[in-house]
């Protein structure tokens, strides 16, 4: 009997150095014997090693975002392809062990847009340089970077170190804070530690410093660890700057002599000092000549430019949430809604029957009866054409153009419908134009189009409309209220719910005069930027102001400095409970009753008419005419 050592040579691509001193990576060969004089079997073993990297990213995926979410992004680069089939191999045994947990997409570097923003994300790296590829500028607007991020570092380099704090250091800069780094332990590799970074802690406020989280073997893999702690639910007396301006009864900014420091006054006044003592920051403010200003990308102005340039960390006192808002800031939830209406001059209402004319101005009127006019002489003249040339350029047996004309401008029926190209080509020219003229005589749809820009207590629209809206600033807005007190003022000055209310109780020995129509809802918010990491700890706060009523309370207590007004009061509960339908009544139907009427009497004219042409053959003639 002789013993025959059979030897197992292996060749893989190492990831690193240190990978030679230990057992082989994913892989482990078993030395195989053979009794006999000859070989008659050799037997080659290679199973897998248990893998830290992948096990840990198996638990985060079942333990956290398959509670989280039922989709995840994973998101591969390497520098070279040595890196790439390492990651493959720790992709592959992940992917084996979530199994149908939660759904999966694997990317590469070249990600492409989604239907949505990404939320939940993994990252599997090998350098900086790596994730650079994946954070860069062509790809930021597919990340939501209020969402979760697992960074997998896997290489086995010592002096990770500048590697995990230049990525943290990006993350902050885009307010990217729940964030986790895994990376395998240069001294063991059996263990991978968890980086990550507390921007806020009591030693320092608004810094980068990464820490080792914690550290895991196999031993310790199913030890309990919250892998996203709340980082941003105490901000250890840091300073946040707030934007704002002195504007009841919103804000109010009081100066102490004494201590040299602002008492802030005004129901969003004390929502924010309560949010400051919650968190524990302290507040300081920063205010604009421009006061809101307007939101335009780099020119913006006021305390929206500022917010848009990261001179603030968030904007309060007036602002209400827009959709303009959403593609270069963001908001909190609203915690308040009024209803936008118009403070008007005294004098006697508008009529039933005139607001019927007011969705289009004085010039559009005379335009369209111009156009009515041509059109009718247009016929006029077909009626003196031969026959033939009329029944090209009418339709034959089109015998009521002009009872045609009108109904289709109403959006009736034409029958019979003309048979040649030409006259089709009118008719639809025709219905095009009353189309047009329909939608904008309509005025819920004229709400639909309107796109409102909100700017404290006043709006601009779409060009359509913006000339109709002049933005002022806080005191040229004070003085234009008390211009709507002169009977002969010409505009009108738009005003939230809140806002008259503190008018008639400040003011209550003066009349101010309200319109009894709103223009639309006013959601009142705290503007953020873009992606803030203070969206989260701001809407848990003002969710709970909102459920136990203080904010209504702080709302009150902010505009009864007198007793006993309780036309204030009655105002303001009405104001508050304006999305209660209301039935119609005949007031609201006046004007569709008076078209009603004339319409029904110029009928009951033409049916007499008819009438008489039996014995009138003048009258006959011209009612053949028209017809």
């Amino acid at each position: 009997m002789k013993r025959l050592d059979v030897l197992v040579v292996v060749v893989f691509v190492s990831i690193g150095a240190a990978t030679v001193a230990q057992d082989f990576e994913g892989l482990s060969v078993k030395r195989v014997t053979a009794a006999g004089d000859s070989l008659n079997l050799t037997k080659l073993c290679i199973q897998r090693l248990w893998d830290p990297l992948s096990e840990l990213l198996t638990r985060i995926l079942i333990q956290f975002y398959a509670k989280e979410t039922i989709f995840v992004t994973i998101t591969s680069s390497a520098e070279d392809q040595a890196n790439q089939l390492t990651q493959s191999d720790i992709v592959n045994g992940f992917l084996d062990d979530v199994g149908e947990e939660i759904s999966v997409r694997l990317e590469g570097e070249r990600t492409s847009p989604g239907r949505s923003l990404r939320v939940h994300n993994v990252f599997i790296v090998d350098s900086y340089k790596s994730f650079q590829k994946i954070f860069n500028a062509t790809t930021l607007d597919y990340f939501d970077f209020t969402g979760y991020y697992t960074i997998l570092l896997t290489n086995l380099r010592r002096n990770n170190e500048g590697d995990i704090k230049r990525i943290l250091q990006d993350c902050w800069e885009l307010y990217l804070v729940n964030v986790i780094i895994i990376s395998y332990d240069a001294m063991n590799i059996k263990e991978v530690l968890v980086h990550t970074y507390f921007p806020y802690t009591a030693k320092h406020c608004g810094v980068v410093k990464p820490i080792i989280y914690d550290s895991i073997g196999e031993k310790s893999l199913f030890k309990e660890i919250d892998f996203f702690p709340d980082k941003v639910g105490n901000f250890y007396g840091c300073s946040l700057i707030a934007g704002t301006l002195h504007f009841l009864p919103f804000m109010a900014i009081v100066p102490q002599l004494i201590s040299k420091s602002f008492l802030y006054r005004g129901f969003e006044g004390i929502l924010m000092t309560n949010l400051a003592k919650r968190l524990n920051f302290t507040i300081f403010h920063k205010t604009s000549d421009e006061d809101w200003g307007k939101l335009d990308g780099e020119n913006s102005t006021g305390l929206s430019g500022m917010l848009f340039r990261g001179e603030v960390n968030f904007t309060i006192g007036g602002f209400g949430f827009s959709m303009e808002h959403q593609e270069s800031l963001s908001n909190t939830m609203f915690y308040y809604a009024t209803p936008l209406t118009l403070l008007i001059p005294p004098g006697r209402p508008i009529s039933a029957l005139e607001k019927l004319f007011l969705p289009l101005s004085f010039t559009t009127w005379m335009l369209l009866s111009v156009v009515f006019i041509l059109a009718i002489v247009f016929i006029v003249i077909g009626k003196f054409i031969t026959p033939q040339t009329r029944d090209f350029v009418f339709g034959q047996r089109n015998n009521y153009p002009f009872i045609n004309l009108i109904s289709i401008f109403y959006g009736g029926p034409m029958m019979p419908l003309p048979r040649r190209n030409f006259a089709r080509f009118l008719v639809m020219m025709w219905i095009l134009f009353c189309l047009v003229v329909n939608i904008l005589a309509d005025p819920v749809k004229i709400c639909n189009l309107l796109v409102l820009l909100q700017v404290g207590d006043f709006f601009i629209s779409i060009p359509t409309y913006g000339e109709m809206y002049r933005i002022v600033s806080a005191e040229i807005l004070h003085e234009h209220r008390f211009k709507t007190l002169d009977p002969n003022f010409k505009g009108a000055i738009t005003i939230t719910g809140i806002s008259a209310a503190y008018l008639r109780e400040k003011y209550g020995n003066k009349r101010f005069h309200l319109s009894k129509d709103q223009i639309c809802e006013f959601y009142i918010s705290i503007l953020l930027r873009r992606h803030s990491y203070l969206r989260e700890p701001f809407d848990r706060e003002l969710w709970r102001y909102r459920e136990s009523g203080l904010i209504d309370y702080w709302v009150k207590a902010s505009l009864y400095t007198k007793t006993g007004n309780e036309k204030v009061r009655e105002y303001l509960e009405d104001s508050t409970n304006h999305d209660d339908p209301k039935p119609l009544n005949i007031a609201h139907l006046r004007g569709i009753f008076a078209f009603y009427f004339i319409y029904s009497f110029i009928g009951l004219v033409v049916f007499l008419l008819e009438m008489q042409s039996r014995r009138s053959r003048l009258i006959r003639r011209i009612c053949d005419f028209l017809n």
